[in-house]
């Protein structure tokens, strides 16, 4: 219940503040991010200063173009995602996510600004 509770804290962050820009997203200061830098930049550091020889250098470049490949890859990833959130905040129950994330007011709230209100569809 409480992985539900921060996983709908967060959607309705993401509704609050928009969906963040792949750039943000890649250069973020998580731990992980931190890391494959560390790495690219050790990976060129070595292919710039000669330090390997031929067939390590090959090694050295495959190793960079997966980790290049990546990171391009992700930025496209968010960059698809972010291109789609309307959709997802269109047909998004938003009451039931504010009740999931225990802040029940956020749908009178948004009414009371202005801001739409995705409601559930009638059967």
């Amino acid at each position: 219940m409480e992985k539900e509770k921060r996983l709908a804290q967060h959607l309705l962050r993401l509704r609050r503040e928009g969906y963040p820009s792949p750039f943000v997203s890649i250069v973020g200061f998580k731990i992980v991010h931190l890391i494959r830098y560390a790495g690219l930049g050790l990976l060129t550091y070595l292919l710039v200063t000669g330090w390997a020889d031929v067939e390590t250098r090959g090694y050295l470049l495959l190793i960079l173009g997966f980790v290049l490949g990546a990171i391009i890859k992700e930025m496209a990833f968010y960059q698809k995602i972010g291109s789609n959130w309307w959709f997802s905040e269109k047909i998004t129950n938003w009451k039931v996510v504010a009740q999931l994330a225990g802040e029940e007011d956020v749908t009178s709230a948004q009414r009371a600004s202005g801001d739409a209100v995705s409601e559930p569809p009638e059967h």
